[in-house]
C-alpha cells in the first residue's frame, strides 16, 4: 500500500503577480506543516528577452492601446525591478517562521526551469491562473505545461485563494487513490474531518468504495465524510467547492482516460487550491 507523500523540501516559483502572492503564502504554510525547507525562485524568461531583440518589437498597452517599442535593456530593467520586489516579499514571509528558506534568481524557459529545479524538491507550488480583463480566469501556460509533465506533487493555487482546512480528497480505488487519502490524513488538523468525494454513477460500485473507505478510516483512526457526485451534475459540486472560503483539494493524476477528463474538469472549473499527485510522485 502506498503511503503519503514525503515532503522535505518545497519549491515555489514566484513572479510579480497576485496569484504568486497566494502561492508564496501556501508554500510557507506547507513548509511549516511539514517542517520542510523552502526554496523560492524567480525566473528571468529567456523567451521574452529573446523576443525583445527582434526588430520592430512593440507592446500595445492593455488598457490604453498605446504603442511603445520594447528594448532588451528596458525589459531587463523591468525584470530586475520585479525580481527585487519578489525577493523582498519572500524574505518578509520567511524571516521569522523558523524554517530553512533560500531564494534564487534564474534565467531560462520558465516551465523547463521549474521542472529542472523541482527534481531536487518533493513538492512544487505555482500560481495556477492568470487573469485578463475580458477573458477573466484562465489557466496559465506554465501551469498547463507542468500539469502535463509533472512527476513531483504539484500544488496549484489561484489569486485570492486561501490554503487551509477543510482537506478534501477526490478518490478512486487504486494505490494512487490510497496515497492521496494518506496524504490528506497527514494534512488534516487533528480532530478534524477529512472530506472524500467519490463518483456514484454506478450505485453498487459507490457502495463498495464507501465500505472500503470506512474500513480505512477505522484502521487509520481517521474521521471522514464521504460525499458522492454524479458526472452529469458535477457542476453542482464545483459550485459547492468554489463557495468555500479556503481549503485544499487533493486529486490523483493517473493514466486512465476517464479519470484524466475528471481531473481537467476540476482544474478548469474549481478555484480552490489543489494538490495533484501522480503514480510516480
Amino acid at each position: 500500500m502506498l503511503g503519503p507523500i514525503i515532503v522535505n523540501q518545497i519549491l515555489v516559483s514566484l513572479d510579480n503577480s497576485t496569484h504568486s502572492v497566494a502561492a508564496l503564502e501556501a508554500a510557507v504554510e506547507l513548509a511549516q506543516q511539514y517542517r520542510a525547507a523552502l526554496k523560492g525562485i524567480f525566473i528571468e524568461d529567456i523567451n521574452l528577452l529573446n523576443l525583445a531583440e527582434m526588430p520592430f518589437c512593440q507592446e500595445v498597452g492593455e488598457h490604453t492601446a498605446s504603442v511603445r517599442e520594447i528594448t532588451t535593456d528596458g525589459l531587463s530593467r523591468g525584470i530586475f525591478v520585479q525580481s527585487r520586489s519578489v525577493i523582498r516579499s519572500f524574505r518578509k514571509k520567511t524571516s521569522s517562521i523558523g524554517i530553512q528558506a533560500v531564494f534564487m534568481v534564474l534565467r531560462g524557459s520558465i516551465h523547463r526551469t521549474i521542472e529542472k529545479e523541482g527534481q531536487s524538491s518533493d513538492l512544487i507550488v505555482i500560481g495556477k491562473a492568470g487573469t485578463h480583463p475580458v477573458r477573466g480566469r484562465r489557466l496559465g501556460s506554465t501551469a498547463q505545461a507542468l500539469i502535463k509533465n509533472h512527476t513531483k506533487p504539484l500544488l496549484l493555487i489561484e489569486e485570492n485563494a486561501r490554503f487551509g482546512q477543510p482537506i478534501i480528497v477526490v478518490h478512486h480505488q487504486s494505490p494512487l487513490g490510497t496515497r492521496c487519502l494518506e496524504t490528506g490524513r497527514d494534512l488534516v488538523n487533528p480532530g478534524d474531518t477529512l472530506g472524500i468525494l467519490v463518483c456514484q454513477d454506478d450505485p453498487d460500485t459507490f457502495k463498495q468504495v464507501a465500505e472500503n473507505l470506512n474500513q480505512w478510516a477505522t484502521s487509520s483512526n481517521s474521521k471522514i465524510s464521504i460525499q458522492g457526485y454524479k458526472t452529469e451534475t458535477i457542476h453542482r459540486l464545483f459550485s459547492m467547492l468554489n463557495a468555500l472560503e479556503k481549503g485544499l483539494l487533493i486529486l490523483p493524476h493517473g493514466e486512465d482516460v476517464s479519470d484524466l477528463k475528471v481531473l481537467h474538469l476540476f482544474i478548469n472549473e474549481v478555484s480552490q487550491p489543489m494538490l495533484l499527485i501522480r503514480n510516480n510522485s
